[in-house]
């Protein structure tokens, strides 16, 4: 990883310049957050832009939240502008926004509350001020496809999440004669816990700290010992996620 150091670009001997800042997917999970954060924290002006509407072109920023299927109609129905394109459009690479007239285009990928974003390239023409000042962390990748990696991982890892929360719940419901508020409530306790007792640490090692809960022959150690590994779903999702970046190119090709 390349951490980013340059100065920030919103800023100018030490005040805050306020950017106009477009937001494509703004009802979304990942956008509304983005809105929120953009909102509370800064003093820029934020424009919803829907899917279908062209981005003013005097924006600086224009952030893409949006399902990877919409985006081919959605660039052709717009203007081209010289702002800065920041795009979490999971699998689309800079390369097929470059084929339809966007040269300032940077692809980014981060959780849902912007605690850790990551971006390519780490050395864009324009400097990238306003990510550091939206996430808490922000690394430039070396290479594009690491970012299809972070996707499985960091755009889908949610979803994994709450599939095993579900999984948990259920055999909690059909094994016991507790009702399902009380099964759901607890799984999402015991996630919370989790969360909490790993965010109270800069460094947590992961082996360490679950062989300190798992007493040996006890129960938590068998149960860990019959739990697939989650290695082959994020190889699956990455793989996906480089096969969309391919399907866009081809897509292009064919106009």
């Amino acid at each position: 990883f390349a951490i980013l150091r340059e100065p920030l670009s919103y800023m100018s001997e030490g005040i805050a310049l306020m950017l106009r800042v477009g937001i494509v997917g703004a009802n979304g999970h990942l956008g509304s957050h983005l809105s929120d954060i953009l909102m509370r924290n800064t003093p820029h002006e934020i424009y919803p832009i829907l899917r279908d509407e062209s981005p003013p072109l005097d924006l600086d920023v224009v952030f893409v939240a949006v399902r990877p299927q919409d985006v081919g109609e959605m660039l052709d129905s717009w203007e081209v502008g010289d702002y800065l394109l920041v795009s979490f459009v999971a699998g689309v690479p800079i390369s097929y926004y470059q084929e339809k007239g966007f040269h300032n285009v940077v692809r980014a990928m981060c959780n849902l509350y912007f605690h850790n974003l990551a971006y390519y390239p780490p050395h864009p023409r324009k400097t990238l001020g306003i990510l550091n000042q939206i996430a808490g962390r922000a690394f430039g990748v070396d290479n594009e496809d690491e970012i299809n990696v972070l996707t499985s991982v960091v755009g889908s890892g949610l979803a994994y999440t709450i599939g095993l929360m579900e999984q948990m719940s259920n055999y909690l419901l059909e094994h016991t004669t507790m009702p399902a508020e009380w099964c759901e409530g607890t799984v999402i306790e015991l996630f919370s816990s989790a969360t909490y007792y790993t965010g109270t640490h800069d460094f947590i090692n992961f082996q360490e700290t679950i062989s300190a809960i798992a007493s040996k022959g006890g129960t938590t150690e068998a149960g860990l010992e019959a739990m697939p590994s989650i290695e082959k779903a994020l190889e699956l999702a990455t793989q996906r996620s480089r096969e969309l970046g391919k399907e866009f190119g081809n897509a292009d090709s064919e106009e």
